[in-house]
């Protein structure tokens, strides 16, 4: 505390005094308090961040990339996403699967779909599975993708 404001204080009457020694009380810390030590720069941060990201490595790591991921044999019921990997397992499912998802003009949602589940059906001996690839070939015709 400088000396102009000592004498400031001096001159005040007792209550501001005892207000402002509580004020400038206030803003020391007793050294019982104190929770981190004058010379901290932050080594357990740099040690929590070096940790986490070994967890986030060792989490992807065993994590099975997407060359490696396998298909089951016959798929499940109809999921987002999954119309595009039952022309890929075949399978008895899968080729009913894929005869019951197509739509009454013979395609499904896309060309590219149409295509793939027709190639499907084109290797299959089921005579729902030769109706069901007629009507693809003829979508396909229809649209211009053949």
């Amino acid at each position: 505390m400088t000396e102009d404001l000592k004498d400031t204080l001096a001159g005040l009457d007792a209550g501001c005094r005892a207000a402002a020694e509580r004020l400038i009380a206030a803003r020391e810390i007793p050294a019982s308090r104190r929770v981190l030590s004058p010379g901290f720069r932050g080594e357990w941060l740099v040690a929590a961040s070096l940790a986490a990201a070994l967890g986030i490595a060792v989490l992807y790591a065993a994590r099975p990339s997407a060359d490696h991921v396998s298909y089951p044999a016959a798929a499940p019921a109809v999921c987002p996403g999954n119309e595009y990997l039952l022309a890929q397992t075949g399978g008895d499912d899968a080729i009913r699967e894929i005869i019951r998802t197509q739509g009454a003009d013979g395609g499904w949602k896309t060309e590219f779909l149409t295509k793939r589940n027709a190639a499907a059906l084109e290797g299959c001996g089921r005579r729902e599975a030769r109706v069901a690839y007629r009507k693809a070939m003829r979508y396909l015709r229809s649209r211009g993708a053949l």
